[in-house]
């Protein structure tokens, strides 16, 4: 007999993940687990479950409700006060995201609310979010800084991730995002020179990942480069905002440098697609963020012709997302 400690039952459908013939989730109609210290010790169906496990603890009927694992979100900006609806709704009526990435406004104005925020009510803000992550399935999150952009206050919103992780269940892998934009109360070189001299070694105990924002509206080619090769330097894993807004070397940089993930990639080449799967690099895609943006929305196909890759535009709206893909 296997022994647990809590056992699920009467899932109406229990998704395990595991591919069978005709069925790419593995579904158990009717299903069952067992789990024991946290683990799951065992998986079938619900009237199997009784004679092959011996349980000592809860129970729990799922009354016919279809089960999965829990979802992990790979790019979140959970620690923030204040909000700029407004300029979304000016984005709407055809304002343009990147003008807004000037003065007090746009991210500019978020790090201004943040900082004037204290711990405790960037903590509730940043719990209420925590709870609508698991309220819709997610069940971990990697979670950056960046609203902060200098050293007490990105140190503030590391404190406030760590209390978050002992109140609530959502597991939380850290990413230090100074590498945001450029506050606009200081000069640029001042602010890379903090950045990788102060901030980069502070919270390398704290964060598992770096992210750089290599975009227009935030750092060049070089600098990132120079950013994220001190974090590497110093031993953080690294992942990096890419060709969000425009073409340009984010990709590449992000395969140069083994970064784990490249994220957005709305307008990353069939050229720099190819060499992020050869770096191992994982490409996170966020297609909601041109919603939110207003920004292009049509969709890219590929075709071969003459024994190259190409980008055709189709007639299709949708989330701006070129993605490479082979054709027979």
């Amino acid at each position: 007999m296997i022994r647990a400690d809590f056992a699920l039952r009467h899932a109406g459908q229990l998704a395990t993940m595991v591919p069978t013939d005709g069925d790419p989730l593995g579904r158990i109609i009717d299903g069952a687990l067992a789990a024991r210290q946290g683990r799951v010790v065992w998986i079938g169906q619900d009237g199997e479950l009784e004679a092959k496990v011996e349980l000592d603890g809860d129970q729990l009927d799922a009354a016919g409700a279809c089960v999965i694992p829990g979802l992990v979100d790979a790019h979140t900006h959970p620690v923030f006060a204040g909000s700029r609806a407004d300029e979304f709704a000016e984005r709407v009526s055809g304002g343009d995201y990147r003008a807004q990435q000037s003065g007090e406004r746009g991210i500019a104005r978020t790090v201004q609310a943040t900082r004037g925020a204290d711990a405790a009510s960037l903590l509730a803000l940043t719990e209420a979010r925590a709870n609508r992550f698991l309220a819709n399935g997610t069940t971990t999150i990697e979670a950056k800084t960046g609203y902060g952009l200098d050293l007490p206050n990105e140190a503030k919103s590391f404190d406030v991730l760590r209390q978050l992780a002992t109140r609530t269940p959502l597991r939380i892998i850290p990413t230090f995002l100074g590498a945001h934009v450029v506050p606009a109360d200081i000069d640029r070189a001042a602010y890379l020179r903090a950045l990788m001299e102060e901030m980069l070694p502070a919270f390398k105990a704290q964060a598992v990942f770096c992210d750089a924002w290599c975009d227009e509206p935030a750092f060049t080619p070089s600098e990132t480069r120079a950013i994220l090769g001190r974090a590497k330097a110093l031993g953080y894993q690294l992942r990096i905002h890419a060709a969000q807004l425009a073409p340009g070397e984010g990709p590449e940089i992000a395969a140069e440098l083994g970064a784990r993930s490249a994220d957005h990639l709305e307008f990353a080449t069939p050229a720099q697609v190819k060499a992020l799967a050869s770096a191992g690099t994982v490409a996170v895609l966020c297609p909601g963020a041109n919603f939110t943006t207003h920004g292009p929305r049509r969709s890219r196909r590929c075709a071969r012709r003459n024994s190259r890759w190409r980008l055709h535009p189709t007639s299709t709206p949708a989330p701006a997302i070129r993605r490479a893909c082979r054709t027979p």
